[in-house]
């Protein structure tokens, strides 16, 4: 058995043991935490960015010449496209040519034909009651006047759609013929000629005159004077024969009705009715007995409140006696007027043709509506178009080239 001093022994170097086990592992607690923050705060001084390195001038530089690149790029294919548009343009306007040209030799080609047997058959009419008789006499046969044409001349029968610009308060006197009252009107369409020619009258205006007829309700017009005034200014004005065609497709303007002469026949009545009662009560006042005396002879019984009754009376009754008379004279002056009021749709009707071949022609060309109209109009929405779209084109560009010079300046 151990004794006491062996057992105090053991345990001084087990306390001794177990401090020295202690101090070993603070001490090595204290060295790993010295070790791992030298490990973290190494770590990002070794790790560099992209940001750091390049410069951010340049990517803005190379940026820009990018978008430069590519706005160029854009502005020659525009470049190329108006190129083509141009292109198309121009053999729309060669097709157009052709197309008139063409217009044009067919029409004096029918316009020959037509012209060559009539000419031979009218002299050969001449010449054959002729031929018997040698008198020694010469005849001057002479040439047949030419032919007038579509493009100066509008013959009788056509028609235009036409509007009024004024109003008109038409007379249904029996001498408002002789003194009619003037309208205006203006042309909205071309006019309608046979065999679909269109005469080009657009835009003209007419002076033409209206007298009402109280039977039908109407305001029957006639047009008179034609103006015209051309693209480059040039004024034509000249006389023509016409009717004014209603809306319902009759000749006249169906207006409405008015007469203010029933309000002086009201009048004239009511003042004939008192100056009727008027009178009556004056022969009343002025009735009397009157007796009569062997010194004095016949003498008044009336009174003198009844002398002035009967004045009164009989003066009052002359006085609306004449103003019924002059109720009734003017109503006979005030005559029914037909009220036709302006921006009706209406049609003029030529009564006779109107040449324009002395004058300045009122176009130069005279369309049927087919082709040529329909080249025309395809040719005039491609140009249309194509200059929307360049002017697009070039606002985009000039918006892209600000705002690049807009960020280079900002980038500086």
């Amino acid at each position: 058995m151990l004794s006491i001093e062996q057992i105090k022994k053991y345990r001084l170097a087990l306390i001794v043991f177990a401090i020295l086990l202690l101090f070993g592992l603070i001490w090595q607690m204290g060295s790993f935490d010295k070790k791992a923050p030298v490990a973290v705060s190494k770590a990002p001084d070794k790790i560099t960015h992209a940001e750091e390195v390049i410069d951010p001038r340049e990517t803005w530089t190379n940026r820009l010449v990018e978008r430069s690149a590519e706005t160029q790029q854009k502005y020659q294919e525009t470049q190329q496209k108006q190129q083509e548009l141009q292109q198309t343009l121009s053999s729309l306007r060669e097709e157009i040519n052709s197309l008139r040209e063409n217009h044009q030799a067919l029409l004096l080609q029918r316009n020959e034909q037509s012209l060559a047997p009539k000419e031979e058959k009218s002299l050969s009419k001449i010449a054959q009651p002729l031929a018997h008789l040698s008198l020694g006499l010469e005849v001057d046969v002479g040439e047949e006047s030419l032919k007038k044409h579509v493009s100066t001349y509008v013959p009788a029968g056509t028609y235009v759609k036409s509007i009024l610009l004024t109003g008109v308060a038409a007379p249904t006197t029996t001498s408002s013929a002789q003194n009619p009252v003037p309208i205006l009107l203006r042309f909205l369409s071309e006019g309608s000629m046979p065999k679909g020619f269109k005469a080009p009258l657009k835009e003209a205006r007419l002076i033409g005159a209206c007298h009402g007829n109280i039977s039908s309700e109407r305001a029957e017009c006639r047009i008179h004077t034609l103006t015209y005034v051309e693209d480059n200014g040039e004024i034509i004005e000249k006389k023509v024969e016409g009717w004014v065609i209603g809306e319902d497709g009759r000749s006249g303007l169906r207006g409405e009705v008015i007469d203010r002469s029933q309000e002086h026949v009201k009048a004239a009545f009511i003042n004939g009715i008192f100056g009727g009662i008027s009178n009556f009560f004056s022969q009343q006042a002025t009735q009397g007995i009157y007796p009569v005396s062997p010194i004095t002879g016949q003498s008044s019984a009336m009174k003198g409140k009844d002398l002035v009754e009967g004045s009164l009376a009989s003066g009052t009754g002359s006085a609306l006696t004449k103003l019924a008379d002059y109720a009734i004279k003017r109503a006979e002056q005030m005559q029914p007027i037909i009220m036709v009021e302006s921006g009706r749709r209406v049609d003029v009707l030529f009564k006779k043709g109107v040449d324009f071949s002395t004058e300045t022609q009122v176009k130069q060309h005279s369309f049927k509506s087919a082709q040529t109209s329909t080249y025309q109009d395809s040719y005039n929405a491609a140009k249309s178009q194509a200059k929307t779209w360049e002017s697009k084109m070039k606002s985009s560009f000039k918006k892209q080239l600000a705002n690049l010079q807009f960020n280079k300046e900002v980038t500086l």
